[in-house]
């Protein structure tokens, strides 16, 4: 028992020593260093002699399409997009938007089974739009960390079904989810 209560104390004061860490670098060193981006001085220059850090938002503000190698589709998503691996899916995520992208095996899913599946969430104000290749079917819940906003697309492309899905924090992220999910395509 001494030696669990010893191995907890231990254990708490880490932790407080970590919270308290700040990763070695001084706030004095971040505000320094931004008011020399902001006179010019050690800014990052591009070829041309411009800021390189506008030159890269201008080329994140469009967008376009992500290749995802798990399934074989592409989709649009928003500039700053990345995709992973999630367990043999595809994983996007960048501003607004997190989705998993997979290949759905064996029968055909309906709108009625996802109705169904989506029943033990207890959702409300669900909504179903059937898409010519497909459906989706968008909903919320209350959950321990606030209203959850749930996203399920099937697709059916060139012949094979692939699930597009989230749960997001928002409805912004839930929109972009969907946007990112009707976008898909070979």
């Amino acid at each position: 028992m001494r030696t669990a209560t010893l191995l907890l104390v231990s254990l708490i004061g880490s932790s407080f020593a970590l919270a308290g860490c700040d990763g070695g670098e001084k706030k004095d060193d971040k505000k320094a260093d931004a008011k020399k981006d902001d006179k010019g001085g050690d800014a990052k220059k591009d070829d041309k002699g411009g800021d390189a850090k506008k030159d890269d938002k201008k080329e994140e503000a469009g967008g376009g399409d992500v290749k995802l190698p798990k399934t074989g589709l592409q989709g649009t998503a928003p500039a700053g997009s990345n995709v992973s691996d999630m367990m043999g899916s595809d994983m996007v995520q960048g501003p607004d938007l997190v989705a998993t992208v997979s290949n759905v095996e064996g029968d055909a899913v309906t709108i009625e089974k996802a109705k169904e599946d989506a029943d033990m969430y207890g959702p409300e104000g669900l909504k179903e739009e059937k898409l010519e290749d497909g459906f989706v079917l968008t909903f919320t819940n209350k959950g321990g960390m606030g209203t959850n906003y749930w996203v399920k697309v099937n697709r059916t492309i060139d012949g094979k079904q692939f699930e597009c899905s989230t749960t997001a924090s928002s409805e912004a992220q839930q929109k972009a989810a969907v946007d990112f999910c009707k976008s898909l395509k070979k």
